[in-house]
C-alpha cells in the first residue's frame, strides 16, 4: 500500500501503519517493513529492530541516514538510533539502500525527519 506524505504542519499528519509506504515531496518512498522486538542489549536493556526501505522515485539522487529516523515510545519519548553489538545489516548512509535500525526500549512509532519536508515528525507509522 502506498500514503502520500501530506502537505500539512508538523503533527497535523497521520501515521501509516508498518508496511504502508510514504511518498515524500521529493519522491523519496520510505517503507517500514518490520519490526522485531525481544532483543536484550549487552547490559540488557530491551532493544527494538525495525526493518526500513528506501526506493526512489525522484528526479534527482537521494541520500539516506539512520540519523533521519527516530523512535517513539508509549509514552511520546523520542530517541535516536542506539548501539547493538548483535546487529545485523544496519543501516549506514549513502544513496539509497534498505537497512536495520535498533532502537532501546519498546517502540510503539517511527518518525522520519528530512530536509525537504521540514524537521516537524510529520512523516510516521505506527508500528505497535
Amino acid at each position: 500500500k502506498r500514503c502520500l506524505a501530506p502537505d500539512a504542519a508538523a503533527g497535523d499528519s497521520q501515521a501509516a501503519a508498518a508496511g504502508n509506504s510514504i511518498t515524500l515531496k521529493n519522491g523519496l518512498v520510505l517503507t517500514v517493513d518490520g519490526v522485531v522486538t525481544g532483543l536484550q542489549s549487552y547490559d540488557g536493556k530491551p532493544i527494538t529492530q525495525v526493518s526500513v526501505t528506501y526506493q526512489n522515485n525522484g528526479n534527482s539522487q537521494a541520500s539516506f541516514n539512520p540519523y533521519d529516523w527516530k523512535a517513539e515510545d508509549a509514552q511520546g519519548a523520542q530517541r535516536s538510533q542506539a548501539f547493538y553489538t548483535d546487529g545485523e545489516n544496519e543501516l549506514n548512509s549513502g544513496t539509497l539502500a534498505a537497512g536495520n535500525l535498533y532502537f532501546e526500549g519498546d517502540v510503539v512509532k517511527m518518525l522520519y525527519e528530512n530536509p525537504f519536508i521540514g524537521r516537524g515528525s510529520d512523516v510516521s507509522w505506527n508500528i505497535a
